[in-house]
């Protein structure tokens, strides 16, 4: 358990039982991983980075350019596998710059970084104005990404990693108590400020995907992508709960505000939130099973892609040294490839993402009641 001494948090191991994850996809990884790896951290370290005493070991620790290589297995080629290896090799010390251990950023940063971001994924020429640790390694991976990509490869993920600046600003500048306290409030935070959606955008430059937009903006494919996006966020937080709470513990996380909400210990809260978790993953398969009777190649290719991406993070969460901070850690988890049989069919008790269950008609943004 987790318990506080003298003002600091301290560790025991955390002894809960963990109920069976439903994830009906078993993760593979592209060849050439380790390689890859180590090339996308020696991409980085070229850049000099300012970074706090103790950060740079750890980046290579957490070898994070390999773990990349679970989250696209089926990339079109090595140099698109590179190019989002490279991404996520970036993504967790630029993500680390706003709190925890290594946290350099003030409130005030995390506004004024939003939007220098923002301009950025418009202009990567714009990299000298922004004064992130990351900025320059960002914006020469922008640079080859809008040079080996379509026009709207490039948007699919620039567009929702600009969700994701405002959303890590909504996350560390704000002193909403809200998004700490309940789910409710936590998830719709979580969704922008996890970090998924671009990764999950990054698919159709790594697989070369032709998507057009009347198809990609279809409610079902919106409700499809949102909803893995989120699952990975929520695996995040389950998974990263014992090392934030010891690093980070203002950070926004679903598994804390469960927690802090129904007043409930951390057993409980993880039955919870891998309920939720279960529910979403049953959705989640309806929906690719009904896209995939009019998809064609491409979209079923990004249908299954972001399902080995989520199949995928559920591995590097449970082995990557990131979430492991000595005995400070959840217990393995077990992982079924059948729905369990307490899963709720009804969607669940969070506003927010009940859409998902509840679509509305092609070309309208609303469902009509």
């Amino acid at each position: 358990m987790l318990r506080w001494e003298g003002g600091q948090m301290s560790a025991d191991p955390i002894t809960v039982s963990m109920p069976a994850l439903y994830c009906p996809v078993v993760a593979r990884r592209y060849p050439d991983a380790e390689e890859i790896g180590k090339e996308s951290l020696a991409w980085l370290k070229s850049f000099g980075l300012r970074l706090p005493p103790g950060q740079w070991a750890e980046i290579e620790a957490e070898r994070m350019g390999y773990w990349f290589a679970l989250f696209t297995p089926g990339a079109a080629s090595r140099e698109r596998m590179r190019l989002g290896a490279d991404m996520f090799a970036s993504i967790f010390p630029y993500d680390d710059a706003y709190s925890g251990r290594f946290a350099i950023g003030t409130e005030a940063d995390a506004v004024s970084w939003a939007g220098r971001w923002c301009r950025l994924l418009d202009d990567p020429q714009f990299a000298v104005h922004c004064d992130h640790p990351v900025t320059e390694a960002v914006a020469d991976f922008l640079r080859r990404l809008a040079e080996e990509c379509t026009d709207t490869q490039y948007r699919r993920f620039a567009d929702p990693l600009k969700t994701y600046m405002w959303g890590i600003a909504w996350e560390f500048a704000g002193h909403d108590k809200a998004v700490r306290e309940s789910l409710a409030e936590a998830v719709p935070c979580r969704i922008y400020s996890a970090g998924v959606l671009p990764t999950i955008g990054i698919l159709h430059a790594s697989h070369n995907l032709h998507i057009t937009d009347e198809v990609f903006y279809r409610p079902a494919v919106r409700a499809f992508t949102e909803a893995a996006s989120f699952l990975i966020g929520l695996h995040n937080d389950l998974f990263s709960y014992p090392k934030e709470a010891l690093d980070a513990a203002e950070d926004v996380n679903l598994l804390a505000a469960v927690i802090t909400e129904h007043h409930c210990s951390v057993a409980e809260g993880v039955a919870h939130l891998i309920r939720l978790s279960n529910q979403i993953m049953t959705r989640l398969v309806e929906l690719r099973t009904t896209l995939a009777r009019t998809a064609d190649n491409d979209l079923l290719t990004y249908l299954d892609a972001a399902l080995e991406m989520l199949a995928g993070h559920l591995e590097f969460e449970q082995h990557c040294i990131r979430y492991r901070r000595g005995t400070a850690q959840l217990p393995a988890i077990t992982i079924t490839s059948q729905p369990t049989a307490d899963t709720p069919a009804e969607p669940p008790a969070v506003p927010t993402l009940t859409w998902w269950w509840h679509l509305p008609e092609p070309g309208r943004l609303f469902k009509t009641i």
